[in-house]
């Protein structure tokens, strides 16, 4: 077989932003394997970031072709892994209760660190820093280093506190003979490039779609990319960025995973290959490059502007953006755009964004008209209803009584069962208008026994409050002891939920995550040790559920045509119609997350990269998703009634277009945008239609 890449290594190859990726690099494979017979196509070993992204890669190779063979596809985490000789890893969940059981005992022998009830939270924070430090190749010992020659006395005390991490932490580890997933995961890559290095595969190995956003991930490009038929296909790649915004490139800027993995192989931007020769940057990216350009470099707006003036029109021609006045109003018309798209025949429409409230927002207009949009990543179970259930019987039981948690969880539609919910529905409304909306009666209320107990006036006499549909959900919801064995906490949690639901509890595929769920969460109960403090309990049902994962209901009917996805899926492209939803600052990018521990300084001390990174890989994915041939910019004007910032990026696009032909270019986005907000308006405000004779 004569070799797929002629070119000698390091071999990175990019594609511009805004391609089909799935599509360009099908074709790209193909056109390399021209002359070969069709089995060769199954020799090449392709590398993805992510499951849509193998899904969407194999639908392109079989797109138009009835029979063919596939590339081996993989995520990028399965190279490696099992290589290493070491134990195997502790389980997340396993994990965070030992993490809180360290912490906890680290409180009660020094109460001036702070309160008991604060031990779930430091021991998440802390594992985060682990994750952390094991990703970026950091060992614990380094912390040490992390201060001046003369630290701080607080920074001695916070010394004291990570010596969980220092010396507890392996220790335990040690004597379950257990590893850390992310320490496995690094000696795994460790273990497959020392085997690379002895004896380097020939068959054809492809990494496409990561820029290598931690050091493991980069270790591994940069050795896929020396290997004799290895190569990098890096997405959304910037071949337009002159060599000042490659010399200012910052934390935040959309090419810095790139630019590190380029630093780490000895290459120049400028040796980064085209994968598909003939693909030139469309106008939408070259504008987007420059609006995104690197803070020390944006001096260069002013140098480009008569280049821009020449194809602003052109970049902007597909552009729409919409500047909502609340979240509900931007929903509304991403909702409408959506089915204006399905009218039209749109092949495929995505929604991109990582504001899941926005998400659900969309989704419930789009049900409006019977449209079920597939959730690309599916929800949280902590956001599902069974999750949702769960969660608020949690709070009942084991935290002070809260009217408004009680209120929720029985008006959920998991609350009774059968034909006992249209009494339970009555009994609710009335506890509601009789007692919670009464003040004389509702400061009365302060525990579920309070509630049964109640008297209220009546007719001529008194009745009880609580009607008797109301009495065996009142009667589940008995508080928890203050302290017990985890393991009880547990199965006195499911019986209440079980009491309150019924079979329904579990029926469903949320259901059927949430009973597993609780089954993780007993077989480890023992490692958060003897016993476990009911006000505790709450918080760490909520790591259960993070351990959960998320849910898709495969039963759910979604139409494969409306997509709602995440900012990383945002890289495979390919709808015809992009929505970038939730543009303000703070959502879209995110708040840089802020270090519990470390400090700027401290971080860069020991290694651990900035918090600016990840807006950088948002800012990637904002570029890729935007770079779409026809692309909706949106955002509202209020969140939870206070005003919002425009997104940075959008922010800098918006400056930019406003000194191009007078921000002409600019003012027809807003008019397009205006438009859509004014037709949903006009649909919302339509009278219903007449009910069928």
């Amino acid at each position: 077989m004569r070799p797929i890449f002629e070119e000698p290594g390091p071999r990175v190859f990019g594609l511009p932003p805004g391609a089909d990726f799935a599509a360009a690099l099908a074709r790209g494979l193909r056109a390399r394997l021209t002359g070969a017979p069709p089995e060769a196509l199954g020799r090449v070993t392709v590398t993805l970031a992510t499951g849509r992204a193998i899904r969407a890669v194999e639908r392109a190779f079989e797109a138009g072709n009835e029979a063919c063979f596939l590339p081996r596809l993989l995520p990028v985490a399965a190279l490696g892994a099992g290589m290493a000789e070491a134990p195997p890893a502790i389980g997340a969940l396993e994990r965070r209760l030992t993490l809180t059981r360290l912490v906890s005992a680290f409180l009660a022998a020094s109460p001036e660190s702070g309160a008991p009830v604060a031990a779930p939270g430091l021991a998440a924070a802390l594992a985060d820093l682990l994750d952390e430090m094991q990703r970026e190749e950091v060992p614990p010992a380094r912390l040490d280093e992390a201060a001046e020659t003369d630290p701080a006395e607080h920074w001695l005390r916070t010394l004291q506190f990570l010596a969980i991490l220092r010396e507890k932490w392996p220790e335990h580890l040690a004597s379950l003979d257990l590893s850390d997933r992310e320490a496995l995961r690094r000696m795994d890559v460790a273990a497959l490039l020392s085997e690379w290095a002895a004896a380097p595969p020939e068959a054809p190995l492809l990494a496409a779609g990561s820029t290598g956003s931690t050091r493991t991930t980069q270790d591994l490009l940069a050795a896929v990319a020396m290997l004799p038929q290895g190569a990098v296909l890096l997405p959304g790649f910037d071949f337009t960025l002159d060599a000042a915004g490659w010399k200012g490139m910052n934390p935040d800027h959309p090419q810095y995973g790139a630019h590190l993995l380029l630093r780490r192989l000895g290459m120049e931007p400028t040796e980064v290959r085209r994968w598909e020769p003939e693909a030139e940057p469309t106008p939408r990216a070259r504008l987007l490059s420059h609006a995104l350009r690197p803070a020390p470099a944006t001096d260069g707006w002013l140098k480009a502007l008569d280049e821009i003036k020449g194809y602003a029109a052109a970049a902007t021609e597909g552009l729409t953006l919409i500047e909502a006045e609340s979240p509900a109003r931007e929903a509304e018309a991403i909702a409408l755009l959506t089915r204006e798209a399905l009218e039209r025949g749109e092949p495929r429409v995505a929604l991109t964004t990582p504001d899941i409230r926005l998400a659900r927002r969309v989704a419930a207009q789009l049900s409006r008209w019977g449209i079920a949009p597939d959730m690309a990543a599916g929800r949280p179970l902590g956001l599902t209803p069974a999750g949702v259930f769960a969660r608020l019987v949690a709070r009942l039981l084991s935290r002070p009584f809260e009217q408004a948690a009680l209120l929720a969880l029985l008006k959920h539609p998991l609350a009774g069962a059968g034909d006992e919910r249209g009494a339970l529905r009555a009994a609710v409304s009335r506890l509601e208008l009789k007692g919670l909306r009464r003040r004389q009666v509702a400061l009365r209320l302060r525990s579920v026994a309070a509630v049964a107990a109640e008297m209220v006036k009546e007719g001529e006499g008194e009745a009880p409050l609580a009607a008797p549909a109301l009495l065996p959900v009142l009667a589940a919801l008995e508080p928890m002891p203050e302290a017990a064995p985890l393991s009880a906490l547990v199965a006195r949690h499911r019986a209440a939920a079980e009491a309150i639901a019924g079979a329904a509890l579990f029926e469903k595929a949320d259901g059927a995550a949430l009973l597993a769920a609780f089954e993780r969460f007993g077989a480890a109960a023992p490692a958060l040790g003897p016993e476990a403090r009911a006000a505790d309990y709450a918080d760490l049902f909520e790591a259960a559920l993070e351990d959960g994962g998320e849910v898709r209901d495969p039963a759910a009917g979604a139409d494969p045509r409306i997509v709602i996805e995440g900012q990383r899926e945002a890289r495979i492209g390919g709808a015809g119609l992009v929505i970038l939803g939730g543009l303000n600052e703070g959502t879209w990018p995110a708040a840089p997350p802020v270090d519990p521990w470390l400090s700027r300084p401290m971080r860069a001390r020991i290694g651990l990269p900035p918090p600016e990174r990840r807006i950088g890989l948002s800012a990637h994915d904002f570029l890729s998703a935007a770079s779409a041939p026809r692309a909706v910019l949106t955002r509202s004007g209020k969140a939870e009634g206070a005003p919002t910032t425009p997104s940075r990026w959008l922010s800098r696009l918006v400056a930019l277009l406003s000194a191009v032909e007078g921000g002409a270019p600019l003012a027809a986005m807003r008019a397009r945008g205006r438009a859509a907000l004014a037709r949903a308006e006009a649909l919302r405000r339509a009278p219903p239609p007449p009910e069928p004779e």
